[in-house]
Order: C-alpha cells, then sequence, then structure tokens
C-alpha cells in the first residue's frame, strides 16, 4: 500500500512536471511557429516543413501578439513550437504565394508564384552565402504583420540608397540609417516592382519621434508661446524692438512645435511619406548640426565680447554722468543683456544637447540619458514662460497697464532716456 501510494505521487509529480515544461515553454514568440492541425508522432513530435520538432520544444498558447508592441488577444488554446531554436528561421509576411499589396496579402496561396527565392545572407562569421530561403530556412508566416501603429514599406536593394542586409539569425539591417531590426520589426514578402516580381523585406516605417512626454510637453509650450507674447504685445514696456523681435520668434516657435504635435496625429503622412532626409549618416553634420554648432559657437563669442564691452562702459561712464544717471544706464544695458543671455542659455543649451545625441546616437545606454534633455527640449514654451513673463516686473507692469498707470511711467522712462542722452550729447561736444 506504501509502495503504491509513492508510485502514485511519483507519478503526479512528473506529470505535473511535464505539465508546466508543456505549458511554459522558454522560447521567444516570434522564434516559434504555429503547429495547429498537425498530429504529433508517437514520440510526442512534429513535422513542420520537414523540421522535425520534439515535444520538449512545444507549448500550449492561449494567445496571439496583435503586432503592436506586446499587445496580445485571447485566442482558443493551440500548439506552438521553437522550431528556431532547432534551424535558421526566415519570416515572411503571409503565404510565400501571396503578393503584399498596402499592407494586405494578395492572391492564391494553391497558384505558384514565379520569383526567385534566393538571397544573401550574412553568415555568424561574417561571410556572406546565397541561400534558398524557401528550402534551407524555416518559413515563418503564421506570425501577425509588423507595425500595425506605423505601416511598412519595402526596401528595393537595387536602388543604392536601400540596401539592406538579412543575417542568419534573424536580424534585419537597414544600411541607409544603420537601423537593426528583429523579426519582430520586418517581415519577407514578393512584391511587383517594375513589372518584376522581387522578394523583399518590409520595414516599419520610421516613426515619430515624439514619445508620450512630449504629447504632454508640447501643448503646454504651446499655450506658454502664445500667453507670452500677449504680455509683450499687450505691455508698452515691453513693446519695443527687441520685444517684437522677440514675439515675432516666438511665434515661429509656436508654428514650428504645433506642426511637430501635428505630425503625432499623421497628419501629413499622406503628402510628405516620400520626403526623406537624411538625419541619421554623416552628412547631417555638414547641412545641419554643423551650421548649428557654427551658430552657437558664434553666439557664445558675442555674448563674451559683449560682456567685456558692458565693463568697458561702466569705466567710461564714470567720468561723463552723474551716480544716479550712470547706474541707470548701466542697468538699462545690463537689464537688455540678461535678456538675451538667458534666451541664449535656453536654445544653445537645447540645441547643445541635441548635437551631442545625434553624435552619441548608435548607443543605446545615452538615448535613455538624453531623455531628459528631450524633454527639456519639448518644454521651452514652459521654461521661457517662467523666465520672461512670470517675474515681479512684468506681474507689476500688467496690474499697472490695467490700472491705467503705465503710460505715465512708460513716458517718464522716456524721458529720463532723453535726458540721459542730451547729457552725453553736451559732454561729447565739450570734449570736442
Amino acid at each position: 500500500m506504501l509502495i503504491t501510494s509513492k508510485a502514485v505521487s511519483i507519478a503526479f509529480l512528473m506529470l505535473a512536471t511535464i505539465n508546466a515544461a508543456w505549458a511554459e515553454l522558454d522560447c521567444d514568440y516570434f522564434d516559434t511557429v504555429d503547429l495547429s492541425g498537425i498530429q504529433p508522432d508517437s514520440n510526442g513530435s512534429y513535422l513542420y516543413e520537414n523540421l522535425l520538432i520534439p515535444g520538449e520544444f512545444t507549448g500550449k498558447y492561449d494567445y496571439e501578439l496583435t503586432g503592436d508592441g506586446d499587445e496580445r488577444i485571447q485566442v482558443a488554446e493551440h500548439i506552438r513550437g521553437c522550431a528556431c531554436k532547432l534551424k535558421s528561421c526566415v519570416r515572411f509576411c503571409c503565404h510565400h504565394n501571396l503578393l503584399l499589396i498596402n499592407s494586405e496579402c494578395q492572391g492564391n496561396v494553391n497558384e505558384i508564384l514565379e520569383y526567385d527565392p534566393k538571397l544573401n545572407i550574412t553568415m555568424e562569421d561574417g561571410s556572406v552565402a546565397e541561400k534558398h530561403v524557401l528550402s534551407e530556412f524555416v518559413v515563418q508566416r503564421h506570425l501577425p504583420l509588423p507595425c500595425q501603429e506605423t505601416g511598412t514599406y519595402y526596401l528595393d536593394d537595387h536602388d543604392e540608397d536601400y540596401k539592406w542586409s538579412l543575417f542568419e539569425n534573424g536580424t534585419f539591417l537597414r544600411k541607409y540609417d544603420g537601423v537593426l531590426f528583429k523579426k519582430s520589426q520586418y517581415c519577407l514578402q514578393p512584391s511587383e516592382l517594375n513589372k518584376e516580381i522581387r522578394l523583399v523585406p518590409h520595414n516599419c516605417q520610421i516613426a515619430s519621434s515624439l514619445n508620450l512626454q512630449a504629447k504632454i510637453a508640447i501643448p503646454i509650450s504651446l499655450l506658454s508661446f502664445l500667453i507670452t507674447i500677449g504680455v509683450y504685445l499687450y505691455l508698452p514696456k515691453l513693446r519695443n524692438l527687441h520685444g517684437k523681435c522677440f514675439a515675432c520668434y516666438l511665434g515661429s516657435l509656436f508654428v514650428g512645435y504645433l506642426m511637430l504635435l501635428l505630425d503625432t496625429y499623421k497628419a501629413l503622412v499622406s503628402y510628405f511619406y516620400l520626403c526623406l532626409i537624411a538625419a541619421f549618416d554623416w552628412s547631417a553634420m555638414v547641412y545641419f548640426y554643423g551650421p548649428m554648432l557654427i551658430l552657437i559657437i558664434f553666439n557664445t563669442t558675442l555674448f563674451i565680447l559683449t560682456a567685456f564691452e558692458i565693463i568697458k562702459v561702466k569705466k567710461e561712464l564714470r567720468n561723463i554722468v552723474k551716480h544716479h544717471e550712470r547706474k541707470q544706464k548701466l542697468n538699462s544695458d545690463k537689464q537688455r543683456y540678461s535678456f538675451f543671455l538667458r534666451l541664449f542659455l535656453l536654445m544653445g543649451v537645447s540645441w547643445s544637447f541635441e548635437i551631442v545625441s545625434y553624435l552619441v546616437q548608435h548607443y543605446d545606454v545615452w538615448s535613455y540619458i538624453f531623455l531628459i534633455a528631450d524633454i527639456f527640449h519639448y518644454s521651452q514654451g514652459g521654461i521661457i514662460l517662467l523666465l520672461f513673463v512670470l517675474k515681479r516686473n512684468v506681474y507689476e507692469s500688467c496690474r499697472n497697464r490695467i490700472q491705467g498707470k503705465e503710460k505715465s511711467s512708460s513716458v517718464l522712462s522716456q524721458s529720463n532716456r532723453a535726458l540721459l542722452k542730451n547729457k552725453s550729447s553736451t559732454h561729447k561736444e565739450t570734449s570736442v
């Protein structure tokens, strides 16, 4: 009786272990194939396209991926096999006898599609060999179409600008920007190109770089731009030449940020999806980041020279005007200098981050670090509002403007400036 109980316990543990192994297959979903409709042999193995998949390489799945990230949908329980651990796999968008047209598989699977199924494959040792992908690889065709959110487009390797490489481990390299795709991000499928059917990769469109933080920060920046422009146009004190130029600059930023936000909703995709600016390779340094760097260096030099000039003028004014007038003149220059210095630091730091981000774009670790820089860049409207509007003197000017006091103070300020100018001119004439 005791032996029987032990035997039952051991059998129960074995069944539990087998069931756990059966249900929890340690294999990436995109390394599996659907074995539905295939009967196992006496050993529990499955024959899939001339590849025998042992039972320990199979598992039960009650879900399928939708192709939109890791999103799952519940389906009837079915068997999948980890075929790619046994043999190199190649991923097709759909059945190899179908064409992929506008992200839809079209044709008849029973009609043989005439095309060359041989591709150059980069092996693990770096060598390149021509392989018949339908016979020398496991063809995966039951996986969800990639890039459901952004859509796909094919790369024609007959065009020098659209070269690509397919690796033995199933990864795919898009050469013009150096992006390496996993099997979840591309698929192979025949397409008709110039009245010729060829096997080409369909890879993900370049998605908008905007993330959730940007979608929150940009609307705040847009509102901040409008508030800042309104304040600078409302207050006579700020409605001078520099203030008007600043308001025009903010208007340009508003339009730019608005277009960036609209791009999130793909409003312009149907018009501009054929327009490609190479912002990833070395040429971007020549036409974009290089001029930006030169401009930042130029501005930095001018600000340093201006600081020295203010110090020089401060010394000269000691011998020209009285103390309170000298102080008023210096304060005016310092305020103007402070205005442009804050604006330069805001823009200069932001664009400096962009340059550094471009230089380290191929290092994944830096992408997380520069996420903070991106948030800073998208939040410029709020920062400008904080630096240029949310100040005590601006608040007091707004209050005086509403109460009707700003006009008289503005006239008094203009008369003081005129008096200072006349005294300076008189001193120069006396010196001559």
